[in-house]
């Protein structure tokens, strides 16, 4: 897959949560799905500016494959993370939050977030299953993240989807 096809889907994705029904965990769907498009958006005019550092060499690039890769893993820390990108962990820090607005492990939490309201939508594993497929060894953590930020517990989600799409 190209790097434009693949900012071509991440676009894609920004406009179906866009235009989805309007309910108030769209809002999060979107900010995530857009954040997303713009790190992509942002390396690819770095590469076209003709910028030296190859995503192969720069630091929020390789820390954001690396999140990507091992997001389910339960033992994934910001020192593994800055360790796979080669810098310190404030540094990674500082730059990850110029570029993107976040920290690592904010954007971590943000993939989890969106892969469980997958799960949620598409599956009937309990929540306690849904919390370790993404990552999370404690369902009770899981619970909080995911409550702050959908605005909902994981639970309280499931029932507003069945409200909207009864079987």
């Amino acid at each position: 897959i190209s790097d434009f096809e693949m900012l071509h889907q991440a676009y894609r994705r920004v406009k179906k949560a866009y235009h989805a029904p309007a309910e108030y965990f769209r809002d999060y769907r979107v900010k995530a799905e857009t954040m997303l498009f713009l790190s992509l958006f942002a390396e690819e005019v770095q590469l076209s500016e003709g910028n030296p550092q190859r995503p192969g060499h720069d630091p929020v690039s390789q820390a954001v494959d690396c999140i990507q890769e091992r997001q389910a893993d339960a033992h994934l820390t910001l020192a593994l993370i800055a360790a796979s990108s080669h810098a310190s962990p404030s540094h990674l820090c500082r730059l990850f939050k110029k570029r993107l607005g976040i920290s690592p492990m904010q954007y971590l939490e943000h993939l989890r977030i969106i892969r469980a309201t997958g799960l949620l939508e598409r599956t009937d594993q309990d929540i306690k299953a849904v919390s370790a497929t993404v990552g999370y060894s404690n369902q009770l953590y899981f619970s909080r993240v995911f409550r702050k930020i959908k605005g909902v517990s994981p639970s309280e989600y499931r029932m507003q989807l069945s409200k909207f799409n009864p079987q």
